[in-house]
């Protein structure tokens, strides 16, 4: 068995590793002969399983040439739908095979050899010189819509190819990717709107909000990829490179490797070197950040099913995630074991959060909250009824837990040995939290009239004192973190990061990535390592104590959570395709 045989069998499994995906996705891309043929050779190799099977690709091909419409999908389903299944071979009845599941696996294939060989369009790798080629759907999920000239909002075959005039929007959740026939991919970001223009040459989007990340092979010079946003135009001859639009702060480019261009109306073009980035404000000239030091190394991974959040073991030889109802512990030995975190299994629970090693979970039908001792595996103890509110922050060792309610204008903070609440009422609106070790509840608060940071307090969670404030200097939402020390915080606020040493109120850090909104934080266990995510699919890390030091990682969907081994050695990153990667951190 050959390579791409290898892949396309794992891929009907259902068991294809994201590297892997990449590189099918590339074999077929630069292979004509296995784009035509490797389909076909692994349906017919299904068929036979089950006996002799009828002419499904000369069948399929002659009304593959037929069709017309985006929808190529459901007509594939169809042809399969009028072909008589195949007979049983004789000795297989005890077997249960089910035709409906093979035939689903041969439309599988069908519709691969449909997207690769549709009539009338270029195989990958070719096209006509000097004509602007069109992008086809790669995968998608389900909440895109793509919207014509006239307004009208369709949802898009995957597979269907995609023309000028046409605008492509991803929900808050989705994602999206393009592939033109050259080998250019676009992986656009949740929250995206990307039109596709004409162009004479070449190929053209215009990104009017989100982000998105285009792997470019080299170029001819006439066969550029151009992003333009309303700020400026970015062209790529070759390389990978991220773009996000950030509403009403401007633009951002970051250049992994190859060569790009940075394009101003009435200016010279300014051409960018790999691992530098560039932002250009709606007002002002662009700006450019220091250059990045090279990545972090990847060390292991580990994809498990709906996974939301995830912590160190105190030794930091095992990293704690959790599902909607269980704890999944994944060793150093690789071995992974997934406990219950109720005796109720499945049933009536949702974990809220994980913190430290402490697990908090809500009994719906019991209305109580199950606070789980996550290294010796059972229950701390059971608060009834549970408080209203959102649970917004749990003590690492889940003694305190804090609950907002009313408009986030009313804190409740709640002793889990005695459960007594304390309430502290704020007058203006709170929307960030962090608690550390040693007992303090970190508050950003701001002015609702005006919508901007006003400050963090600290809350002493004993008493619901606040016994300081430090001031924000941002102007947009505020992501906190305390070391595992509880000495420093990290106030994430839009492209800047300040790391505060809490008991002298001073600032002893400030990084800085101009345009780059902070949505999630991690500080290492003595302050000193600072792990930062956007809405894109990438981490930051930089060493406060030496701020020019910056690192990014790519993982391979949006991050849903990190966290530092308690050495420091390590960055575990969550992603929203339910992966934990581990990273190594150089000091």
């Amino acid at each position: 068995m050959n390579r791409i045989e290898e892949l396309t069998f794992r891929l009907l499994d259902g068991g294809l590793a994201p590297h892997e995906q990449e590189e099918l996705d590339r074999l077929l891309a630069t292979d004509e002969a296995v784009r035509r043929h490797v389909a076909l050779l692994e349906l017919e190799a299904a068929l036979l399983a089950t006996g002799p099977a009828p002419d499904v690709a000369g069948t399929a091909v002659e009304r593959v040439g037929a069709i017309q419409t985006d929808d190529l999908e459901r007509s594939v389903m169809r042809t399969l739908g009028a072909l008589p299944p195949p007979p049983p071979a004789p000795g297989l009845a005890r077997r249960r095979l089910r035709t409906p599941a093979l035939f689903l696996v041969a439309a599988a294939a069908l519709f691969l050899i449909v997207l690769l060989t549709r009539p009338g369009e270029s195989p990958p790798g070719t096209g006509e010189p000097g004509k602007a080629p069109a992008p086809f759907l790669l995968d998608r999920s389900p909440d895109v819509l793509v919207e014509s000239e006239g307004g009208e909002r369709v949802t898009p075959s995957v597979g269907a190819p995609l023309q000028p005039g046409r605008t492509l929007r991803t929900g808050q959740g989705g994602h999206a990717t393009l592939s033109y026939a050259d080998g250019t991919r676009l992986e656009l970001s949740a929250g995206a709107v990307l039109s596709l223009e004409a162009a004479r040459s070449g190929k053209r989007v215009r990104l009017q909000a989100g982000g998105l990340r285009a792997s470019v092979p080299e170029q001819a010079n006439d066969l550029p990829l151009a992003v333009v946003t309303s700020q400026a135009e970015f062209l790529g001859a070759g390389g990978t490179f991220q773009v996000i639009v950030l509403g009403g702060h401007g633009t951002r480019i970051d250049l992994e490797d190859g060569k790009a261009e940075l394009i101003r109306a009435g200016q010279p073009a300014i051409s960018l070197a790999p691992r530098t980035s560039a932002f250009v404000p709606n007002e002002g000239e662009p700006v450019f950040p220091p250059r990045q030091a090279p990545g972090l190394q990847l060390r292991r991974e580990l994809a498990f099913p709906n996974l939301r959040s995830l912590s160190f073991s105190p030794d930091g030889k095992t990293v704690l995630a959790t599902t909607r109802w269980q704890a999944v512990y994944w060793h150093e030995s690789d071995q992974i074991e997934a406990v219950p975190v109720s005796p109720h299994g499945r049933k009536r629970i949702d974990v809220e959060a994980l913190t430290g090693w402490a697990l908090v979970a809500t009994e719906r039908q019991e209305n109580r909250l199950r606070i789980w001792d996550a290294l010796k595996r059972e229950t701390r103890r059971l608060v009834a009824p549970r408080p209203a509110g959102r649970l917004v922050a749990v003590s690492p060792g889940g003694d305190w837990l804090a609950f907002a309610t009313g408009g986030n204008r009313q804190l409740v903070l709640l002793d889990t040995a005695t459960g007594n609440p304390i309430r502290v009422t704020v007058e203006q609106k709170v929307f960030g939290f962090a608690a550390s070790p040693d007992g303090l509840l970190a508050v950003a608060r701001r002015n609702s009239a005006r919508e901007a940071p006003l400050a963090v307090d600290l809350v002493e969670a004993a008493t619901g004192r606040v016994t300081g404030s430090l001031p924000v200097t941002g102007t947009a939402g505020v992501t906190l973190a305390f070391s595992a020390d509880g000495r420093r915080l990290a106030v994430g606020t839009h492209g800047k990061v300040q790391v505060w040493d809490v008991a002298a109120r001073r600032i002893v850090g400030t990084l800085e990535q101009p345009g780059y909104p902070i949505q999630r934080l991690a500080l290492g266990p003595d302050g000193r390592a600072l792990a930062a995510s956007g809405i894109d699919d990438r981490v930051w890390v930089w060493d406060v104590d030496r701020t020019a030091d910056l690192r990014m990682v790519q993982i391979g969907k949006h991050p849903q959570g990190l966290a530092f081994s308690p050495d420091g050695k390590t960055l575990a990153v969550l992603d929203q395709g339910s992966r934990i990667t581990l990273w190594d951190v150089p000091r």
